[in-house]
């Protein structure tokens, strides 16, 4: 089960094709793939966390979202 990650202006309005590359700061817990698709890899009941950073091909825009997986008990 993934969940899709939108990058959106100061308005709101989603901006379709910002050249760029989505990371995980660790992919034990979560990976996403190159068009922003979140998937939980492993968690705990108490939930770990990752890091999810898109930065545009110059540089100029850093985003940085933090995810909690939990486990399902």
């Amino acid at each position: 089960l993934g969940a899709k990650l939108t990058i959106k202006d100061q308005y709101g309005v989603v901006l379709p094709s910002v050249p760029g590359s989505w990371f995980s700061s660790d992919i034990t817990v979560a990976t996403v793939n190159s068009s922003g698709v979140v998937t939980g890899v492993s968690g705990s009941e108490t939930g770990k966390t990752a890091v999810i950073s898109f930065i545009t091909t110059t540089g100029a825009l850093s985003i940085t979202r933090t995810i909690t997986v939990k486990s399902v008990v």
